[in-house]
């Protein structure tokens, strides 16, 4: 049994046949062998082996092609060399160049490929025989299971593979697909078009290029493990989410995989998206990392070095995961971290280091649920309009927000609003938060050390425009801001904020100093409970709330992303 190396299985044997094994022996049947046989539960595939032993497609030479070991296993026949096939066969290729002179490879039936090192590729210079086929198509009654081959299109038109049944590829690469033409004399404009089941394990799609997304499109459902998604590149007049390298419409999980160098845009969904343990990283300035206009799930992956990290269009949301260092100054739209106009809910996640043109971290003019995070570093600069010169926009360095946002034990700090001062002045803008419309609560949360260039003009530091607090908020310049200080808010003076970096956990935080007003000062209220104050559970490193920080004897939770503890792995119980 794959993957139980060790285990032992004991099948049951009928009671009837116990019971004759004793009665032969105790009838004293001396040096008679007594054996019992038992029909297996669930009788073993018949499976055969089809040994490629030539790379040439030439017909009735009496060896076994590969296109005629695939015929053979389809048909169940001999064809020229290659022996008939069982109800699973196995084709072994070994490691050489076999090149497609007769079209696709179809897969109509139970097979796996064992290639050692095999290259499949197209004729360099010619296009598919039939213009709406690719390399290899799994038919809807296909079972394929494909290990250490490699997919070559050889930069012609319709490369790739279409699947349409059931597909498991591993140890696979899949390259040099491109196509520049309209999308509708193509069916397979990309490295990989999903319409059945699939399953990519360790497996590179790499240096692909198409007019549409060139490296997957997935209408059925598709699992990455462990894959690559490097170099491609689409080219297309329409908007940018329709020029991601690769698309979703069905269901796609991706764990474990890394994008890099894609332009200009990732990955685009419609459909229901997972993306567990990953990174998406491609060339800042340029493109989006993650468009979304469906139904998404980011857990533990870091967003890098985009233009923007993420458009939310639909549902999102997005825990312990790492949006930095994405600078959007010159592209649309011109925020650098996450813009939301559907439903986001960020947790125990750093947004970091972004650059926007109207906006550093994020721009919310949907609804926004935002727990145990950090939004610190980020920064809002003029933007090039089209037609030249420089222009600057409303917004913040940090978080701007024209719909409904909820902020709980949140640290946003160290932003910055910074428009060229050549720029156009703007009208309203924050280092920190700016509200433009909509209502905005914070509870347990920072709002310190942000910033703006305009000169004169001390208002909306950290804040501009309408804020409720619900408790235990620690605003450091209030003006600017219609605040109105509830139960627990302090205001003024010195936050005792550490620097931004890694202080535990997979994001980056900023964490309190000994002597910190944000220490033991947050919500008194059980953690987790339902009491509308109280913080949560963990911090966004996960540690565990309340923590004796400033030890006095008496648990209370920080105000801010991150509990300090007085000493690590040590915890006082909280009186409530």
């Amino acid at each position: 049994m794959p993957g139980y190396r060790g285990l032992r299985v004991r099948q049951s044997v009928p009671r009837a046949s116990r019971v004759a094994a004793r009665a032969a022996t105790a009838a004293g049947l001396a040096g008679a062998l007594v054996f019992v046989c038992v029909p297996s539960a669930q009788a073993r595939p018949d499976r055969s082996w089809i040994v490629v032993n030539t790379t040439s497609e030439a017909d009735s030479d009496g060896l076994c092609a590969l296109r005629e070991a695939v015929l053979a296993s389809n048909t169940n026949q001999r064809v020229d060399g290659c022996s008939g096939g069982g109800e699973i066969d196995i084709i072994s290729v070994p490691d050489g160049t076999y090149t497609l002179t007769q079209g696709s490879l179809v897969f109509e039936a139970e097979t796996e490929v064992r290639g050692y090192g095999a290259v499949v590729r197209r004729p360099a210079g010619q296009e598919a025989p039939e213009r709406n086929e690719a390399m290899a198509r799994i038919a809807a009654t296909g079972h394929a299971v494909i290990k250490g081959v490699t997919f070559d299109g050889s930069a012609v038109q319709c490369g790739g593979l279409i699947n349409e049944g059931t597909l498991l590829m591993v140890d696979g690469i899949i390259t040099q697909t491109d196509y520049q033409e309209p999308p509708t004399s193509c069916r397979a404009p990309g490295a990989f078009l999903n319409m059945g089941t699939a399953t990519m394990v360790r497996t590179s799609i790499i240096n692909n290029h198409g007019y549409v997304p060139s490296a997957f499109t997935n209408y059925g459902t598709l699992r990455i493990v462990h894959g690559l998604i490097s170099g491609n590149s689409a080219v297309s007049s329409l908007r940018f989410g329709n020029r991601s390298i690769s698309t979703n419409s069905g269901v796609l999980s991706i764990y474990g995989t890394t994008y890099k160098d894609n332009s200009p845009s990732s990955l685009h969904n419609t459909g229901t998206l997972t993306v567990w343990n990953s990174s998406i990283r491609g060339f800042p300035g340029r493109g989006v990392a993650l468009l979304n206009e469906g139904d998404a799930v980011v857990v533990k992956t870091s967003i890098t070095k985009n233009g923007t990290g993420i458009v939310n269009w639909g549902t999102l949301k997005v825990s312990r995961s790492k949006i930095a260092d994405n600078n959007a100054q010159n592209y649309f739209p011109t925020v650098g971290g996450i813009e939301n106009t559907g439903t986001l809910t960020l947790e125990r996640s750093s947004v970091t280091g972004n650059t926007g043109g109207g906006t550093g971290g994020i721009s919310s003019s949907g609804t926004m649920t935002v727990k145990d995070s950090t939004i610190a570093g980020n920064l809002a600069v003029a933007w090039s309009g089209p037609v030249g010169g420089t222009y600057s926009a409303d917004g913040a360095g940090g978080v701007t927000v024209s719909g409904n946002a909820s902020f709980v034990n949140v640290t946003l700090a160290d932003n910055h609003y910074e428009p060229s001062l050549e720029a156009e002045p703007p009208s309203h803008f924050s280092g920190g938060l700016y509200v433009a419309a909509g209502s905005v609560s914070l509870t347990n949360s920072i709002l310190a050390l942000n910033g703006h260039n305009q000169p004169g003009a001390d208002n909306g530091l950290d804040c501009n425009g309408p804020v409720t607090s619900l408790g235990y908020t620690y605003l450091q310049r209030p003006a600017g801001c219609n605040f109105t200080p509830a139960t627990g808010d302090i205001t003024g003076g010195d936050p005792r904020l550490g620097p931004l970096g890694r202080h535990g956990g997979s994001t980056l935080t900023m964490v309190p100093m000994p002597g910190s007003p944000l220490l033991d000062h947050g919500s008194p209220a059980k953690v987790g409970s339902h009491a509308p104050d109280a913080c949560s559970r963990h911090d966004q490193r996960g540690i565990r709330r309340p923590a004796d920080s400033d030890q006095d004897g008496v648990a209370r939770c920080d105000i801010g992303a991150v509990e300090r503890q007085s000493l690590p792995g040590t915890y006082v119980r909280s009186p409530s």
